[in-house]
């Protein structure tokens, strides 16, 4: 696969769907760069030097091979996107909590099995995508992300949510289908701020918190 020439100022590079199975070191010269698309390659790793890109705002590593992520990652403090979406991520490394500019991060369709506690320490994050991440749980310390506008967790195996979900009521938009919901957790009707909100595909036997949530202009609630 070709790939562009790359300009030494450049302030975003597109090098999606190109069959990367490293990154080409002449990226990492790029210290210009506030824009990186890297996703559709078979990416497995990054190399150290990845951290020289230090003005990046927007990373884009969707649709990759990586079981991991370097905690030299972390050093990119100036992000507000970093997209992981379905890569092989089991965790995120300890040192996840120094991205505190982050306010969009995206994990779905990666086999974590549980909401990285490192997660619920980004206080800016508006915008978290957890779907098909074969959670069983939601930490109660997810209630920490008091800016939070939209939540995905679709596509789990959910049985409840934590009653501290009732605090986060700057929610607009939630996503709990395909899930084992059975009962909706107290004080859900607090969420006053939704408009959207995705129940279809659970086991739900009631719905009565939902009728006192008068905001809501899109509401998906079949269930199985």
């Amino acid at each position: 696969m070709e790939l562009p020439t790359f300009s030494p100022d450049a302030r975003s590079l597109d090098l999606r769907n190109k069959k990367l199975t490293s990154l080409p070191v002449e990226v990492t010269r790029l210290t210009n760069l506030t824009r990186l698309d890297l996703s559709k390659n078979q990416l497995t790793s990054l190399p150290a030097e990845f951290t020289r890109l230090t003005n990046l705002i927007s990373l884009d590593l969707s649709d990759n091979q990586l079981t991991s992520l370097p905690a030299e990652l972390t050093r990119l403090t100036n992000l507000t996107e970093l997209d992981l979406r379905e890569n092989q991520l089991t965790s995120v490394p300890a040192e996840f909590t120094r991205l505190m500019n982050l306010s969009g991060l995206y994990l779905s369709r990666n086999p974590l099995r549980s909401v990285p506690i490192e997660v619920t320490r980004l206080t800016k994050l508006t915008s978290l995508y957890l779907s098909g991440t074969q959670l069983m749980s939601v930490p109660p310390e997810i209630t920490r992300l008091t800016n939070l506008t939209t939540l995905f967790l679709s596509n789990n195996q959910l049985t409840s949510l934590p009653t501290e979900l009732a605090r986060m009521t700057s929610l607009i938009s939630l996503y709990l289908d395909d899930n084992q919901l059975t009962i909706l957790p107290p004080g859900f009707a607090q969420l006053r701020n939704l408009t959207g909100l995705d129940l279809g595909n659970n086991q739900l036997t009631s719905l009565s918190e939902i009728t006192r949530l008068t905001n809501l202009t899109s509401l998906r609630q079949r269930n199985r």
